[in-house]
């Protein structure tokens, strides 16, 4: 079991786009395929990189993440190499209180807040989030067209300037704060 190689993952991820799912009439404008399986990405019945999602139990926090591509863990090696599974690592080891934590994915690539809030309406209240993350990037600032501006161009900057482990700190920071205001 060597290293994967990067051509293997970009593979993988053209093999994921061919069978993206365009639904202009539907509330979600962009789906990934259902129950993509690979030892890079996987997706649950409903398209999302994640495992199914289950009720909710009452030992359980659960934080639901709305986001893009960033989010949804684009090019990343593994399932384990995105932002929400290292949020849920995060909060678990830094959290004293007695229920367990749980961060679901609902990131789509290529998407911007017209697409989050609708998916958020459709599925949000069902999945009986504790916390309600909106992580929102470089695609509500306008995307390709991000050099037609000067605060393009720093807000840019700005995103590109900060790891990952930095935007999942600050995530995980706020998530925190957020607890603590309900606790």
């Amino acid at each position: 079991a060597g290293k994967i190689r990067q051509a293997d993952i970009d593979s993988v991820y053209r093999n994921l786009v061919m069978d993206l799912h365009f639904m202009p009439d539907a509330i979600r404008l962009i789906v990934w395929p259902p129950n993509f399986k690979s030892k890079i990405v996987n997706t649950n019945s409903l398209g999302f990189r994640d495992s199914e999602f289950k009720k909710k139990s009452s030992d359980v926090y659960r934080v639901v993440v709305f986001g893009d591509s960033g989010l949804f863990g684009w090019s990343a090696p593994n399932d384990r190499s995105i932002i929400t599974h290292y949020l849920e690592q995060y909060l678990t080891s830094h959290l004293s209180n007695k229920k367990k934590v749980e961060v679901l994915n609902l990131g789509v690539g290529s998407a911007n807040s017209a697409i989050h809030y609708p998916t958020f309406a459709t599925y949000g209240q069902s999945l009986a989030p504790d916390l309600v993350i909106f992580f929102l990037g470089l695609n509500d600032l306008g995307g390709g067209n991000l050099a037609t501006s000067s605060f393009n161009k720093r807000m840019r900057k700005h995103f590109l300037n900060h790891t990952a482990f930095q935007k999942v700190k600050y995530l995980a920071l706020q998530a925190v704060v957020g607890i603590h205001e309900l606790a």
